[in-house]
């Protein structure tokens, strides 16, 4: 994760609005404390902080999650089965695997979305 890159975006963004951490804080509905932590690079955001600022900001989550170097590829890119994608999350201290399980289930959504999307459109 790129936590340097998103504390620069993040204070870039706030400037721009002309938004204080307080400001953030109360349009994305996270604490203060966590806004200061994130512009400080003291602490990783989980997805649903990703998501709350993206709304707040009014920007697509995908946008926070890239300037964030959050990267996926599939199963089949990284040419692994399920038994050691296991094994190598099972080496991950608790807190990441807790932040990986955070990421599936956001992509899992983001995918489902999508394809209703593209459902609703087909004629």
């Amino acid at each position: 994760m790129k936590i340097d890159a998103l504390a620069y975006w993040l204070l870039e963004q706030m400037e721009t609005r002309g938004w204080t951490q307080r400001e953030l804080a109360r349009r994305s509905g996270i604490s203060k404390s966590t806004i200061n932590r994130l512009v400080n690079r003291q602490v990783l955001p989980t997805v649903q902080t990703l998501r709350a600022i993206a709304q707040a900001i009014n920007l697509p989550v995908s946008e926070l999650i890239a300037v964030a170097g959050i990267e996926y590829v599939t199963l089949d890119e990284l040419n692994l089965d399920i038994l050691e994608l296991a094994s190598l999350a099972n080496a991950l201290s608790e807190a990441d695997q807790q932040y990986l399980v955070e990421i599936a289930r956001y992509l899992l959504e983001e995918e489902t979305d999508e394809t209703e999307d593209e459902e609703e459109q087909t004629p």
